[in-house]
C-alpha cells in the first residue's frame, strides 16, 4: 500500500504516513536502529520500484470512494495537518483552567495515564506529590512523554490543603471526584472554568481533611456491581466531561 500512497503523493508522503500513524518523532528516535531502518528504506525502495516497472499509472490508483471502507486514522496534533482533521482548533490558553490534582495517588501507571489523558484533551495543569515521578520508567511507559507538555506542579500530600487554599483565594472552585452523602452525577454537573479537581488515593479515597475544602461532591452513575473504577479512568471521564464544556464548547461560564 504504501508504495501506491508515494507515488500517488510523494510530495508529502511523509506528512500523509504521520497523519495516519501518529507516529510523533520522540516516542522511536532514541531508540531507533540505524542498521534496521537502512535496511527498511531499502525494501521500500525496492516496493517502489517494482510498481513502476508494472508501470501503474496514476489514473488506476484513483478509486470510487463510494466503495472505500472505514479504515484507521490516528489523529496527528501538528498544525499542518489541522485542515485534515475533523478537529475544531480551539485556544486551549484561553479556554483550559483546570488543574488536575493527583498528589493522593500512589500507582505511578495510573499517574503517567492521567498525564497523558491531560496532554490529550489540553488540560494543562497537573500536580503531583513530586516531580521526580515523571522519571520512573512505569510513568513514562504510559505517559508516552505528555508530561513534557504540561505544566507540572509539585505539590506533596503534607502541603495540599494549603494549595487549596491559596486556589481558593484566586477564585478556584474545588471539585473533588467521590461518593459521598451529598455527591452530583457526573452527568448532571457543570464544571467552573476555574476549577480544581481532586482525585483521590486508590483505596482511601479523598480523605476527610480534604473533603472540608471541596465545593463540589461528584460521583460516576455506576449500573453493574464493583462499587468504584480506576482512578485513572474516573480522572479520564472528569477532564473530558470538563473538555467538552469549556474547551470545545468554549463556555463563557466563569
Amino acid at each position: 500500500m504504501l508504495p501506491y500512497i508515494y507515488l500517488s503523493n510523494p510530495e508529502n508522503f511523509f506528512n500523509v504516513i504521520m497523519f495516519i500513524t501518529m507516529a510523533p518523532a520522540e516516542e522511536y528516535m532514541s531508540n531507533l536502529d540505524y542498521e534496521k531502518y537502512k535496511s527498511s528504506q531499502h525494501i521500500f525502495e525496492k516496493k517502489i520500484r517494482k510498481v513502476i516497472e508494472e508501470t501503474i499509472s496514476l489514473d488506476q490508483l484513483k478509486c470510487d470512494k463510494s466503495k472505500l471502507i472505514n479504515m484507521q486514522r490516528k489523529m496527528n496534533p501538528e498544525q499542518d495537518l489541522y485542515a485534515m482533521s475533523s478537529i475544531t482548533d480551539v485556544d486551549i490558553s484561553e479556554n483550559s483552567r483546570m488543574f488536575v490534582v493527583a498528589s493522593l495517588i500512589d500507582k505511578i501507571p495510573n499517574l503517567g495515564g492521567i498525564a497523558r489523558t491531560c496532554e490529550v484533551l489540553g488540560i494543562r495543569n497537573l500536580v503531583l506529590s513530586s516531580k521526580k515521578l515523571t522519571e520512573n520508567q512505569d510513568f513514562k511507559s504510559v505517559s508516552m512523554t505528555a508530561e513534557k507538555n504540561l505544566n507540572i506542579i509539585e505539590v506533596t500530600p503534607s502541603n495540599l490543603e494549603e494549595f487549596l487554599k491559596e486556589k481558593q483565594a484566586e477564585g478556584f472552585e474545588i471539585v473533588g471526584a467521590e461518593q459521598t452523602v451529598d455527591s452530583k452525577n457526573l452527568i448532571k454537573f457543570s464544571f467552573p472554568r476555574k476549577c480544581i479537581m481532586i482525585l483521590g488515593h486508590e483505596k482511601e479515597g479523598i480523605p476527610s481533611n480534604i473533603l472540608g475544602f471541596l465545593d463540589h461532591t461528584i460521583e460516576i452513575p455506576q449500573f453493574g456491581l464493583l462499587r468504584s473504577l480506576n482512578v485513572h479512568v474516573t480522572g479520564a471521564l472528569f477532564m473530558w466531561e470538563y473538555c467538552k464544556q469549556h474547551i470545545v464548547g468554549g463556555s463563557t461560564q466563569t
